[in-house]
């Protein structure tokens, strides 16, 4: 749900923050991608252009779900049903892929 750009070497801010848990996250080697486009989002262009083109011309397997109803980040808010079924759907696919690992 948050982009993650990482580069060979570590940053500052990645060496000063060494103990957060995300590095344990991409230990596992997940390999898809899922990328959530609310079709109310101003930058929605932006990020089929920057996360779903370039994961792709990357050779990333990359899936896109298009929700057209809805708002920037619109997962945190718990009373919408898109909210809960992007979130249930998100969590599949996490299970699925620690499971193959």
């Amino acid at each position: 749900m948050e982009p993650f750009f990482g580069g060979e070497e570590r940053t500052e801010s990645e060496i000063r923050f060494k103990r957060d848990p995300m590095g344990r996250y991409f230990g596992f080697g997940l390999s898809e991608t899922l990328l959530d486009v609310a079709g109310c989002d101003p930058i929605q262009d932006w990020q089929k252009r920057y996360y779903y083109e370039w994961l792709r011309k990357s050779g990333k397997d990359v899936e896109i779900i298009e929700y057209q109803n809805m708002i920037h980040e619109f997962q945190v808010f718990p009373i919408l049903p898109e909210a809960f079924q992007f979130l249930s759907y998100f969590n599949h696919l996490i299970i699925k892929q620690v499971a193959g690992s």
